[in-house]
């Protein structure tokens, strides 16, 4: 699952902090996630 308020937080603060130093080297961030599988996956319908 997703964490969207934590998405959009740590893309805020990478945005902020580009426009400040705009010479800085792109930052590479994890957000940390896992796969839900639910019935829209296909991986049911094989089954």
């Amino acid at each position: 699952m997703l964490r969207i308020f934590q998405l959009g937080y740590e893309a805020a603060k990478s945005l902020i902090e580009k426009i400040s130093n705009p010479n800085e080297p792109v930052k590479r961030i994890i957000i940390p996630h896992r796969i839900v599988e639910r019935f829209s996956c296909d991986c049911y319908r094989k089954k």
